[in-house]
C-alpha cells in the first residue's frame, strides 16, 4: 500500500509542471506620445472573456498564462496586442489620427450623432430652471 501511495504521490509531483500555470499580470499603459497614463483602456486576453479597464494612474491587473496576448484598446487611442513574457507588461499606445466626429452619449454606451434616428434634444440649465416642471417632456 505504502508502494503505491509513493508512486501516486511521485506522478502528482511530476506532471504538476505541465499544467499551464495562470498568474496575474500587472502593468501601466500609458500615451506614447505625451507618456501620460491612459485611463479607461480596455485589457483584454485574446480569444477569452477575461479583460480589465485601466485606472486613472493607467495601471491594469489581469489574470493572463504566459504566451497569451493581451489586446490593449481606447477611444482616441490605436488597438496594440502584445504578448505575455512576464508578471508585469508597460504599453505605450499611439494616439490616433483624425477626428473622432460628434459622439452622443447614451444610456448603455455612445453612438455617433448621424447613426442616431429620432429627435435630439438639447437642453440647457436655463431652460429647465426657467419653470417648474414635474418630467422632462414638459420642457419646451
Amino acid at each position: 500500500m505504502k508502494h503505491r501511495m509513493l508512486m501516486w504521490l511521485l506522478c502528482m509531483v511530476a506532471s504538476a509542471p505541465l499544467t499551464a500555470q495562470e498568474t496575474g499580470v500587472k502593468g501601466r499603459v500609458t500615451s506614447a506620445s505625451s507618456g501620460n497614463p491612459a485611463e479607461g483602456v480596455t485589457v483584454t486576453v485574446k480569444g477569452s472573456k477575461k479583460g480589465t479597464s485601466t485606472t486613472p494612474a493607467g495601471s491594469y491587473s489581469v489574470q493572463a498564462k504566459k504566451g497569451e496576448t493581451l489586446v490593449f484598446s481606447g477611444i482616441g487611442f490605436v488597438t496594440r496586442e502584445a504578448v505575455v513574457s512576464g508578471p508585469t507588461l508597460d504599453v505605450a499606445l499611439e494616439a490616433t489620427s483624425g477626428d473622432l466626429g460628434e459622439v452622443v452619449v447614451v444610456g448603455y454606451g455612445t453612438q455617433r450623432k448621424a447613426n442616431l434616428t429620432g429627435a435630439l434634444v438639447t437642453l440647457s440649465n436655463a431652460t429647465i430652471t426657467k419653470r417648474q416642471v414635474t418630467s422632462t417632456s414638459q420642457v419646451n
